[in-house]
């Protein structure tokens, strides 16, 4: 008889642990976290070869339960599995149903029938258990409330079987007189089941391993016969790396994605429901949008948890290859059509002009597939549709997303960033579709809990320990009880670096993670070490080849946020070829393929953006630049649509911007600008003759006006401007009108609102805003020059620090009120200087802080980036001398800034970012002359109007105005958006200028 114990020296084989699984079919989803949690915790290293978990269940992997003519599904599945008594756990889910009636001849003891195969299989378990002491039930009902349409032909149906489910509940865990005759585990959704399940069976299996030691007889050190057979290995619940890094995780790769459970439940949710059409996930960069639909919702679609059967999906990026988003769709399309013939050109043609043409190509998907199964169209980071894509192409691809959405058995999602949400709610469609069934979702970063199941999760399922200790260390790292904007894809880099380094040895520890930096140095010592070991290439510093790859890479939007942008492997030049495959190999960028299969290359993630110190100060100091480059394409996306008139071209300050802007530029850009230098030739020769007469008229108007310091030609410009010819078209017009932002409505509270301000600034109260114009910069010595000369005023002067530019100084507020009434006069519209509480309501542009732009610890926030105040270049200078200085500095008016803004004096207009609504210098350079005159807020009135001579029931003094926003020669104190300061109407200062507003 051969022996049942192990073999002499070895461990005895796993122990085998059967779990059965009972439930109705409503429940897909619970029964797939069921065989996820059964194969994680078989990969705990505690469990590891000593238990052989094996789940049982009618849709359980390899169950081959054949269903034969001849037998109700009921009887093929009880003669093909292991009845629930036989094994050693059984897990009963219900919801909203008791399944599927089982025939007459199947009963209880006392003659009533069972509901349904489910509760045959519970009964069949409790048989077990009170005979026998085994298995372990566990019996587990979802609360949350199933949705049935009231329109739904089946309502009484799905009525019917609620009310089972209650009566089958309340019979077996209530007795007659109300108390429990049996326990119960309540759950929410499937996420909470999840969490309960995995507690409950690592516990009930870590109590199984104590008393299978407790039995287990000693073994003795003796070499093993020969013919000993081994313990099969435990195998790993998935084979690969747990940790992707900077990359989005992939539907292969959900048995290591963990952390998002109630974010998946939810997404379910939402497309459970057939109403929703279209749904979004919008987050912040790096909340893990990409990573939550590929390897959360995707996979669970494919698995037929919705509908009853696998759904497909069709997933692309808009600019995936290149400026076409619909050669992107095309190429993914045409890949799960091969034989449909044509192109993929030919697709994305028919894409774009045809509007069934997306309906047929999912038709053609879908033909011969079950009723529920269903087509989900999945656009991820649409963010690129704003920044990298054609902008004329944008409408259209909106409307075939729109009738996408409309399309029977498809489903469309998109994930969107966060801070392009204004701008895709400003294409009309868009908007529509993003408001229509309530599908967008809105995803903030993971919470501690959820950051440690991330981390611990993945190295369970491989089969990886982790050194105690080293998790809380991420954690805390991480950021305590939230992780930030960022955090989670620098978290992820820093697990893959450190299973990178230790993985081979199966455990990961905490020398490892200080080595690598930890989270906040992993990316930036990966990069610099690259740099480091390619050195400088030939005829190229490092510096140099990395300005030329980000210029490529990188793309800004209207408000200078930063975002990815894929560039053509042909693109780049040769000198920054060898550090772009350097830096591809580290896995900071990732190669692609674009239009006709050309090679492409894009930052692994935008986290880089700001996780890389050197990356980011080149985006800070070009930002200006990229920004031109996406303005340039717009224009000239604009000058194609409209046919290409000569009114579109561009020359003068916009030209030179546009001309400035780096590569890599488009073959329309390229015609854009041939043609708008085209036009400067022509207007240059028209021009030549107009001045010379010009010259000729000016030099007369100065021989009989007063001098006034103005050059011929000048005061030539200004006596057509006052004679009616300043608006003239093209390269005669004399007249350029401020460049103006439109000014929403709204509400605010105007004053101190943070509480450090001056008593003039309190009571804190509301204004309401009608909307209005204001304009893009302060008025500069150009525009108030023309002025000037036209109406033979006093030349201001400049202090010799340069006019053209730079805001006018040295001007009154009578002055100010008066270019204002002649620009109205002269062009026939409503110019005027903005009221106080205009200006500041602009000026916070929807924020509540003192200041427009964060302010936070860290040299990345100085001031001097956002405005031009009193900072070390001023200190520096020789304007003031270092007594005057120290007196100033006993007044409290002395404290500089310790950043240099690299202007001692005023900056040239539009030099600083703008704020959030579009508005350069608000705060700094030169104070603004706004309309009112001197009062208290606590008479001010409700509305936006300003405080003049006419205002009645008001206290005022109107021998005193108004100046606002702070200069070039102030410390922060003064710039803030609430300070006021109350001059004289007829004070002049070189700090002094003004900022133009249009009533509309």
């Amino acid at each position: 008889m051969p022996s049942t114990t192990a073999p002499v020296g070895h461990p005895p084989p796993p122990h085998p642990f059967r779990i059965f699984l009972a439930s109705p079919g409503d429940v897909g989803h619970e029964r797939t976290i069921v065989r996820e949690v059964v194969e994680q915790v078989r990969a705990y290293g505690r469990f590891r070869g000593r238990l052989a978990l094996e789940l049982i269940g009618w849709d359980q992997p390899g169950a081959a339960v054949a269903m034969q003519a001849g037998l109700t599904p009921q009887e093929a599945i009880d003669r093909g599995l292991p009845r629930p008594c036989d094994c050693d756990l059984v897990i009963a889910v219900f919801w909203g149903r008791m399944g599927t009636p089982l025939p007459p001849e199947y009963h209880k003891p006392d003659g009533s029938p069972y509901a349904s195969g489910s509760e045959w299989e519970y009964r069949n378990a409790l048989d077990g258990f009170h005979a026998n002491g085994r298995p372990a039930v566990w019996l587990f009902r979802r609360t949350e409330q199933p949705s049935v349409p009231l329109g739904d032909p089946n309502l009484e149906r799905h009525l019917d079987q609620w009310r089972a489910v209650e009566r089958f509940l309340a019979a077996e865990c209530d007795n007659p007189d109300g108390s429990i005759a049996s326990g119960i585990n309540q759950y929410r959704a499937p996420d909470d089941f999840r969490v309960q399940l995995e507690g409950l069976l690592r516990e009930h299996l870590e109590r199984l391993v104590i008393r299978l030691d407790q039995a287990a007889p000693a073994v003795r050190e003796d070499p093993p016969a020969p013919d000993a057979p081994a313990a099969p290995p435990a195998q790993p619940a998935y084979r690969g790396d747990p940790y992707p890094g900077l990359a989005a995780f992939t539907p292969e790769q959900a048995p290591i994605y963990f952390g998002r459970g109630p974010e998946i439940d939810q997404l379910l949710a939402l497309f459970t429901d057939p109403r929703t059409r279209f749904a979004a996930v919008v987050g912040l960069s790096g909340a893990g949008k990409s990573s939550l639909v590929a390897a959360g919702l995707i996979p669970r679609l494919r698995e037929g948890l919705i509908g009853g059967a696998p759904w497909l999906d069709c997933r692309c990026t808009p600019a995936e290859r290149g400026p076409d988003p619909f050669l992107a769709l095309a190429t993914v399309l045409k890949g799960l059509l091969p034989g449909d013939g044509g192109t993929v050109a030919d697709l994305a043609r028919d894409l774009q002009t045809d509007p069934n043409r997306f309906g047929a190509a999912a038709a053609a998907l879908l033909a011969g597939r079950p009723a529920g199964a269903e087509l989900l169209l999945y656009i991820d980071q649409l963010e690129e549709l704003f920044v990298q894509t054609d902008p004329a192409l944008t409408p259209g691809f909106v409307a075939l997303l729109a009738r996408a959405a409309d399309t029977p058995r498809v489903r469309c999602l998109a994930t969107l960033r966060g801070d392009f949400y204004a701008a895709a709610c400003e294409q009309p469609g868009l908007a529509f579709l993003l408001r229509r069934d309530r599908g967008t979702l809105p995803l903030d970063p993971p919470g501690r809990p959820a950051m440690a199941r991330m981390i611990a999760g993945p190295a369970r399922a491989v089969g990886l320990d982790l050194e105690e200790g080293l998790s809380d260390r991420i954690l805390e790292d991480a950021g305590g009880s939230a992780a930030g904007p960022g955090t989670l894809a620098l978290t992820a880099f820093a697990l893959n670096e450190l299973y990178r380094l230790g993985g081979a040895a199966g455990r990961l520890t905490l020398a490892d993670y200080r080595a690598i930096g930890g989270i906040d140095g992993a990316v930036c010592r990966r990069a610099e070490e690259t740099l480091r070991r390619l050195g400088p290439g030939p005829g190229q510093s490092p510096d140099a080849a990395l300005g030329d790859l980000f210029e490529r890479l990188v793309e800004v939007d209207e408000q200078e946020v930063a975002a990815r942008r894929r560039a053509a492997w042909s693109d780049l030049p040769p000198g920054s070829r060898p550090l772009a495959a350097e830096l591809t190999k580290a896995r900071l960028l990732t190669a692609g393929h674009g239009a006709d299969e050309a090679p492409t290359l894009e930052l692994a993630h935008e986290s880089l953006l700001r996780a890389w110190p050197r990356l980011a100060d080149w985006v800070r100091d070009h930002a200006e630049a990229l920004r031109a480059r996406r303005d340039l394409q717009r224009a000239a996306a604009e000058w194609q649509a409209a046919g290409r008139p000569a009114a579109a071209l561009r020359v003068g300050p916009l030209l030179k911007r546009y001309r400035a802007a780096p590569p890599p530029r488009s073959d329309l850009a390229a015609d854009y600008l041939r043609a708008c230098g085209r036009r400067v030739w022509r207007g240059r020769a028209l021009g030549a003759m107009g001045l010379m007469l010009l010259a000729l008229v000016g030099w007369v108007w100065n021989r009989i006006n007063q001098p006034t310091g103005y050059p011929p030609v000048l005061m030539a410009k200004g006596l057509a401007v006052e004679l009616g010819l300043g608006r003239l078209p093209g390269p005669l017009r004399l007249l350029h009108e401020p460049d103006l932002v439109p000014i929403p409505g709204g509400r605010f509270q105007m004053g101190d609102s943070v509480g450090d301000g001056y008593d003039d600034e309190r009571p804190v109260h509301e204004r309401t805003i009608a909307p209005f114009e204001l304009g893009r910069t302060e008025v500069t010595f150009d525009d108030y020059d023309l002025f000037a000369a036209a109406t033979g005023r006093p030349r201001p002067g400049d202090e010799g620090w340069g006019r053209g530019q730079r805001p006018v100084i040295n001007v009154s507020w009578e002055e100010a009120s008066a270019y204002a009434a002649w620009l109205a006069r002269i062009t026939d519209r409503p110019w005027r200087l903005p009221s106080e509480a205009e200006w500041e309501y602009a000026a916070r542009a929807g924020t509540t802080t003192a200041r427009w732009y964060e302010e936070t610890e860290g040299a990345d926030m100085e001031p001097c980036r956002y405005m031009n105040g009193q900072d070390q270049s001023l200190d520096r200078s020789s304007y003031f001398t270092e007594g005057t200085k120290k007196a100033y500095a006993s007044q409290g008016l002395w404290k500089p800034f310790e950043c240099d803004d690299h202007f001692v004096y005023t900056a040239p207009v539009g030099s600083f970012p703008p704020n959030p609504w579009g508005l350069h210098d608000m705060l700094g350079n030169v104070w603004e002359w706004v309309a009112d005159c001197q009062y208290g807020y606590a008479e001010a009135p409700k509305d936006g109007t300003a405080v003049t001579e006419d205002s009645v029931s008001i206290s005022k003094k109107c021998a005193t105005r108004v100046l606002r926003g702070g200069s070039w020669l102030n410390d922060g104190r003064f710039l803030r958006a609430a300070v006021r300061f109350r001059p004289a109407p007829a004070y002049r200062l070189n700090n002094l200028g003004l900022r133009l507003a249009r009533s509309l």
